[in-house]
């Protein structure tokens, strides 16, 4: 069990995406991304309808499965970002 799993019960528990984030990814080509810490998906859903490929990754499974259930199409590791060689696999 992540020390975030009794957190995520609430849903949206962080909130929105950061405007920034979305404002400077709209300049951007679409591409496969991955969300490290994805946590509920707060950034991961809204870059995946942008038409961003999105992998989110995070050690809570109730986050994860909470991503899954609004963005079926985002792809999903359970695990922590530090088992992650990120530059084999994403651009961004």
């Amino acid at each position: 069990m992540s020390l975030y799993d009794k957190y995520y019960k609430e849903v949206n528990y962080f909130g929105n995406p950061y405007p920034e984030l979305i404002k400077y990814m709209k300049q951007l080509p679409k591409g496969t991304l991955i969300d490290l810490g994805a946590g509920q998906g707060r950034d991961s859903v809204p870059l995946s309808r942008m038409g961003f490929l999105v992998t989110s990754v995070d050690t809570s499974l109730v986050g994860l499965e909470q991503i899954k259930l609004e963005e079926p199409k985002i792809k999903i590791l359970h695990k922590s970002f530090n088992d992650i060689n990120v530059k084999e696999f994403y651009a961004i």
